[in-house]
């Protein structure tokens, strides 16, 4: 049983979408952590 094109496609996409999010997510609480530790020094 094969998959359609564009049910595979639409996995990645999500798959795709939740790792951009996550590593956007990963930085950006970085940066907030880091301010804060600037801002303390």
């Amino acid at each position: 049983m094969e998959m359609d094109k564009s049910v595979e496609l639409a996995l990645y996409g999500l798959v795709a979408m939740f790792a951009f999010g996550a590593i956007f997510f990963s930085i950006y609480a970085w940066t907030l952590v880091s301010d804060k530790k600037e801002k303390k020094s």
